[in-house]
């Protein structure tokens, strides 16, 4: 039974595993709903499912938000949030990443 939000990847995910037929997909997770579609018709994805397209071994499904995203300057260090950001660049050895 599904209990996600129509659209959801939650849906996605419970709908996929009510399935009689054996899985065998390659998720294709793509930003946005433009990019899924270029992807799916490379791959050969052409059948609309709600929320996802699938054929071919592929199911491409989208997100409506960023996965991932650099931190901010205060993320790094509070004083930072003071500064314009105009001003200034930062350079770390490592980035930190807010998923």
């Amino acid at each position: 039974m599904n209990t996600g939000k129509k659209g959801t990847l939650g849906y996605l995910a419970s709908s996929l595993f009510e399935r009689e037929e054996p899985m065998g997909y390659r998720l294709v997770i793509a930003e946005k709903p433009s990019v899924a579609q270029s992807i799916a018709k490379v791959i050969g994805a052409d059948r609309r499912q709600d929320g996802n397209l699938e054929e071919n071994g592929y199911l491409v499904s989208w997100c409506v938000r960023h996965l991932v995203e650099l931190c901010e300057p205060q993320d790094y260090d509070p004083i930072l949030r003071a500064l314009s950001g105009n001003l200034f660049s930062i350079q770390h050895k490592r980035y930190s990443y807010i998923f």
